[in-house]
């Protein structure tokens, strides 16, 4: 019982990260861009709550899934990084600010 209620803990947390994100988005590379930390773990946190809750959905379905969304956001945040860093190489420091 008690890894459901933090699973489920977890799953609420993640509704707050998306909500914030989705509210207040950040259009440049940002190193308060922390994301992918928890997107990752909830995945990780799935797979292990499935196994001690004898629940094959949320291992087949619902893990698998979030797995390849924290790759999704990690790709994303390092493209960004990458980006950042060549921009900081050629001698700009700033990014255009979108207005």
């Amino acid at each position: 019982m008690a890894v459901l209620v933090a699973w489920v803990v977890a799953m609420s947390m993640l509704l707050v990260l998306a909500w914030s994100e989705l509210a207040f988005p950040r259009v440049a590379y940002s190193a308060l861009r922390w994301a992918t930390v928890p997107v990752g773990m909830f995945a990780a946190c799935t797979l292990i709550a499935s196994k001690a809750l004898g629940m094959a959905w949320m291992d087949t379905y619902f893990a698998d899934w979030w797995v390849w969304v924290g790759l999704g956001v990690w790709a994303i945040v390092c493209a960004g990084l990458v980006r950042r860093i060549g921009r900081l190489a050629l001698g700009r420091r700033r990014e255009p600010q979108p207005r």
